[in-house]
């Protein structure tokens, strides 16, 4: 088989272990291993991941030695805060510096084909577990206003920044 591109959607990783014996059964349990996390790893507000932007370069990289460095494009990576600070919202640039960084590394270090990166979210949306009090978004939207008022949150001033100054020309 071919494809054209390996798409990515990356926010944190686990650690394994096996799990052979495990009578458990879900969707975890039936891979066969034990997925944990590091207590030293920092949490974002969204209960469900663990901020290692280390991860990023680690999952680039074994894209690239196992499947003979395809073209990759990260289809998702963002960051939910709790939407209290409306427009400030320093982890989420701590989170897309850090793990964009890592993206760099991947291909000015390791040499990987990286060809795209997709921030999870352009605007602030309904999220399948935290309905409208998880905020993905680089745009704020005010859910409460009939007209859905837009207003750009520092993250985005500072990703435009990024773009500009990071931008990869391929021939």
């Amino acid at each position: 088989g071919t494809a054209d591109y390996y798409g990515l959607s990356q926010y944190t990783i686990f650690l394994a272990s096996d799990a052979e014996g495990d009578s458990e059964t879900g969707i975890w349990e039936d891979a066969g291993v034990h997925s944990t996390t590091d207590p030293s790893w920092p949490e974002e507000s969204f209960d469900l991941y663990k901020v290692v932007p280390q991860g990023m370069r680690l999952n680039v990289k074994k894209i690239c030695e196992e499947y003979g460095n395809p073209e990759i494009i990260v289809t998702e990576n963002g960051y939910a805060e709790d939407g209290s600070h409306f427009t400030d919202d320093p982890l989420r640039i701590n989170f897309l510096e850090t793990y964009l960084g890592e993206l760099r590394e991947s291909i000015y270090t390791d040499g990987c084909n990286v060809r795209g990166h997709i921030t999870y979210s352009f605007l602030d949306s309904f999220e399948w577990k935290g309905g409208y009090m998880d905020k993905f978004g680089l745009v704020s939207v005010d859910f409460n206003n009939p007209n859905r008022t837009r207003t750009m949150k520092n993250s985005a001033h500072w990703m435009r920044n990024y773009i500009e100054m990071h931008k990869i020309y391929y021939q």
